[in-house]
C-alpha cells in the first residue's frame, strides 16, 4: 500500500530533457508519472532510453515504486481530492515579478 502523500509529490529534479518531455505531457506529480507504461513514456517526443532509466531510478530509489500502476477508482478518487486540496494550499507569491521594459 502506497501512501497517499508519496503519490501525490511533486516529481523531483530531473534532467532538463526527462523534465521537458513530461512537462509535455503535463505530468507534474508522482501518482501522474506512474500510470504511464514504459511503452506509452517511448512515444513521447524527444523521450528516450537515458530519460526512461533516469525516471526509472528515481521512482524506484526515491519513492520504492515503478511505471504502469494502475489505481482503482476510491484511489483515484482520493487522488484528485488530495491533489485539488494541495493546489489550494499553495502559498501565493511574496511578490509578483514586473514585467521587462
Amino acid at each position: 500500500l502506497v501512501p497517499l502523500a508519496l503519490l501525490i509529490r511533486p516529481i523531483p529534479p530531473l534532467s532538463v530533457r526527462s523534465t521537458n518531455c513530461l512537462a509535455s505531457i503535463n505530468v507534474t506529480c508522482v501518482c501522474e508519472l506512474v500510470q504511464w507504461s514504459e511503452e506509452d513514456l517511448m512515444q513521447v517526443q524527444n523521450f528516450g532510453r537515458t530519460s526512461l532509466k533516469e525516471i526509472k531510478r528515481m521512482l524506484r530509489k526515491q519513492f520504492g515504486l515503478t511505471l504502469g500502476l494502475r489505481f482503482n477508482a476510491a484511489l483515484r478518487r482520493s487522488l484528485e481530492r488530495a491533489l485539488a486540496n494541495r493546489m489550494l494550499a499553495q502559498p501565493l507569491p511574496a511578490r509578483t515579478p514586473r514585467p521587462k521594459q
